[in-house]
């Protein structure tokens, strides 16, 4: 027979391992339920987002290196303005022009007989006056006096060139018409830091 105190220990050992293993699973389940569940959903959370972060950067490497080379494309583009700008004076400056055409024919042996200024035409950009030069010379000479003409500080565009036959080979008659653009009134000045035209 057994004793009814052994049996109440026996009841009693039985309840604390009851008790201890409810309360060890209730740790095991508060644990996994507290910490490490959301310990692995943050980590999944910050892996997407470490996974959309290096996407866009990327994509930004790509941008900043096509933004570069846009920066580089501009700043060739506002030097080829200033350039430009740098060759159209303020006013027509017709006389000097032909006093460096009358300076390079000479120069190149070749021969102005006659010249004249006609039309003056405004654009919304610029104006422009037309310059007609009549002369002779040798066919070299009237190609080195057009290329030393296209060479000067002063942007001039030929609208139109004849040159005549001839049974001497060192008098050919030439004419030729030249625009010259003067009084450039769109903006060209800019910072490269505003990245504004």
């Amino acid at each position: 027979m057994t004793s009814p105190f052994l049996n109440d220990r026996r009841l009693q050992r039985l309840t604390m391992a009851l008790v201890g293993g409810a309360l060890w699973g209730m740790m095991l389940l508060g644990y996994y339920g507290l910490v490490h569940r959301p310990l692995v959903s943050s980590s999944s959370a910050r892996q997407v987002r470490i996974n959309t972060l290096e996407r866009q950067l990327q994509g930004h490497t790509n941008v900043q290196a096509s933004h570069q080379q846009l920066q580089a494309k501009l700043r060739e583009l506002r030097s080829q303005i200033d350039t430009i700008r740098r060759r159209v004076p303020d006013h027509s400056l017709v006389a000097e022009f032909l006093s460096d055409a009358t300076r390079i024919a000479q120069e190149g042996q070749l021969a102005i007989h006659h010249y004249r200024r006609n039309a003056t035409h405004q654009f919304d950009d610029y104006s422009e006056v037309e310059v007609m030069i009549q002369g002779h010379g040798s066919y070299e000479s009237i190609c080195r006096f057009l290329h030393q003409v296209n060479q000067l500080d002063r942007l001039s565009t030929i609208r139109q060139m004849e040159i005549e036959l001839s049974t001497d080979s060192n008098r050919y008659p030439f004419e030729v018409h030249y625009a010259l653009q003067f009084g450039m009134k769109t903006a060209t000045k800019f910072s490269l830091k505003e990245g504004v035209l």
